[in-house]
């Protein structure tokens, strides 16, 4: 276990809306709101992406099981922002919903809204948060100093 304590910044409310790309409209967010450490909560609904839903087995390195979703799915969800190479980096885990099925696991690569996402946006101040590549698991795990 590794932690710091930093203080609670701005606090931002966001609409995303139909057709709009989940990661790529919080990336473009956080970078024109000049966000790079945060915490977000959401609520809404997607109707494509894809879904990291576990690892194949419990092995280092995972080897992720991809899922791909056609919805809609009603989704809820928590992440994180942090900085990768000084780039905005977007980390979402999220529960889903449909008629079909119910969905856990990581939304990877795009997350297609259906009608809407709602989203409240609570950034850290003074720390930052970046992802850095651990060697044991080959992730990019969430690493933070001081500021």
């Amino acid at each position: 276990m590794d932690y710091k304590v930093g203080r609670l910044g701005r606090v931002i409310v966001a609409r995303f809306d139909h057709r709009e790309d989940l990661l790529a409209s919080m990336k473009t967010l956080c970078e024109e709101a000049g966000i790079g450490s945060a915490w977000f909560f959401l609520f809404g609904a997607l109707t494509r992406g894809t879904l990291v839903v576990g690892p194949e087995e419990e092995k280092i390195p995972p080897i992720p099981v991809k899922k791909e979703i056609e919805g809609p799915y009603e989704i809820l969800a928590t992440g994180s922002v942090a900085r990768d190479e000084g780039e905005v980096s977007i980390h979402v885990h999220s529960s889903l919903g449909s008629k079909r099925e119910t969905l856990s696991g990581c939304i990877r690569e795009k997350g297609e809204i259906f009608l809407v996402v709602e989203c409240l946006i609570l950034e850290v101040d003074g720390l930052d948060l970046q992802r850095k590549m651990d060697p044991l698991t080959g992730l990019k795990l969430l690493a933070f100093s001081s500021l």
